[in-house]
């Protein structure tokens, strides 16, 4: 006859394949977003009137004047991907450094949007494309797989890409 001990059937015990988002920090990541997105518009803004806007139009110069949008977006997205590393940091977000290039990549180039609407517009919609990315991204960084959590990444920062430059 078995003893108690020899019944004990080892079970397999299951994990979810993605480590739970709770309301809270879904909350947390879209205000995030958004602030992120206001302090890349801010700063885009900011860069192309007062910084590359004035010293490389000061001469008159058409082709270096054309191309101060696209300076003033690169140092706006580090800025932007600077700050949101350090404050996905402070939330405790799940790969912070993926989800900062994931949305830094994904959303590079949209500057596109603000030279041909108000400001309030191109800022909102800077705002909440930041959101939902930072949202995106994260959920996605919460997959147990750093393997799987990569390629699925990868594989919607093109999608997302094609879909920005269509």
């Amino acid at each position: 006859m078995a003893t108690k001990s020899e019944r004990v059937v080892a079970q397999a015990t299951e994990i979810a394949p993605v480590s739970a988002m709770y309301g809270h920090e879904i909350i947390n990541t879209l205000i995030f977003g958004f602030v992120i997105g206001i302090v890349f518009a801010g700063a885009y803004y900011l860069l192309n009137q007062f910084v590359f806007g004035s010293v490389l139009c000061r001469a008159g110069n058409d082709a270096t004047c054309s191309s101060a949008p696209t300076y003033s977006m690169a140092v706006a997205t580090v800025i932007a991907a600077i700050v949101g590393l350090v404050g996905l940091v402070q939330l405790r977000g799940y790969r912070p450094l993926i989800v900062v290039l994931a949305v830094a990549v994904s959303l590079w180039g949209f500057e596109a949007i603000f030279m041909s609407v108000p400001w309030i517009v191109g800022l909102l919609s800077s705002a909440v494309l930041f959101a939902l990315s930072y949202l995106l991204f994260s959920w996605i960084a919460r997959l147990r797989s750093v393997a799987l959590a990569t390629v699925v990444t990868i594989v919607l920062v093109v999608l997302i890409r094609l879909a920005l430059v269509s």
